[in-house]
């Protein structure tokens, strides 16, 4: 049996110990300790813990963490890595840090990416850095793609005129493994001039509008009515909040938003480097 099957029941359990607490509120998760383990006793919608009820948990704190937990500070345990957190206690998946989420992905036309020294990338793949490694890169402009596909693809993408001319350094954006929040405390750290490549949707825009010093995008530059046979129906159907949000909101791309919402478009990067689109750059 799995004593503790998320860190929210595990931290519940934790300031009980640590707090000496006699009383708890009989939620699911007291409840679900009190029938798995006989913890504490029901009082109308109370759970009371004796003495007994918390060093029985402390016990199976010191189990689970190979710890003495009420001496553990747990706050500043979630902040360390997986590796750092197993100095303190067994289980290092307690660590709140993704193991990615200070990497970047980095890749450029010639498979050649320039920070402090040049690293040679296979076609079709990429280089993974800790952020702050890439601060001080020699390329001549940021480029950040939203599509981890097209992103791997970048070379046989119709890039813009500014960017092809130039030596960009693609950049992608992040999802659930490779967390946004390292791209942009990349974006943060540098001075240099970025364009984003994303989803030609209220979504797309939406995070464009939300970027910290973004000058311009990239869009496609085909007509309305090409946008309109090539879009994603559903994916727009499910993007209600970035529309309530660009109908808010102004800016030098205000064309594009109303062609957007007024046509519904939902154009996903795949469907614009399948259908080879060229594309431009807008200031946003």
């Amino acid at each position: 049996m799995n004593i503790f099957p998320s860190m929210q029941v595990f931290k519940l359990v934790v300031a009980a110990v640590q707090e000496s607490k006699t009383v708890v509120p009989f939620n699911k998760t007291w409840q679900y300790l009190h029938a798995e383990l006989g913890i504490g006793s029901v009082f109308k919608k109370t759970l009371n813990l004796t003495a007994s009820d918390r060093q029985h948990l402390a016990q199976l704190l010191a189990k689970e963490t190979g710890a003495d937990i009420t001496t553990v500070d747990l706050a500043g345990l979630s902040e360390l890595s997986r590796t750092d957190i197993t100095k303190t206690v067994i289980n290092e998946k307690w660590s709140q840090r993704k193991v990615r989420e200070d990497i970047i992905y980095l890749k450029s036309l010639d498979d050649e990416v320039m920070l402090e020294k040049t690293h040679s990338t296979p076609k079709g793949g990429y280089l993974g850095v800790p952020w702050q490694q890439a601060v001080n890169h020699q390329h001549q402009v940021i480029v950040a793609i939203e599509n981890l596909e097209v992103f791997l693809n970048a070379d046989i993408v119709k890039w813009p005129i500014e960017v092809f001319s130039s030596t960009p350094l693609f950049v992608y954006r992040g999802d659930a493994e490779a967390t946004p929040s390292a791209f942009k405390k990349f974006i943060e750290s540098t001075a240099q001039k970025y364009y984003v490549f994303f989803d030609y949707d209220p979504a797309g825009f939406m995070m464009a509008l939300t970027q910290p010093r973004l000058p311009s995008i990239i869009i496609p530059d085909v007509s309305t009515e090409v946008l309109k046979k090539c879009t994603k129906e559903t994916a727009y159907d499910k993007q209600y909040k970035a529309v309530d949000y660009l109908k808010k909101t102004i800016s030098k791309a205000q064309n594009h938003i109303e062609i957007i919402t007024s046509h519904q478009l939902a154009v996903m990067q795949e469907k614009m480097l399948s259908s080879q689109m060229p594309l431009k750059m807008i200031d946003i």
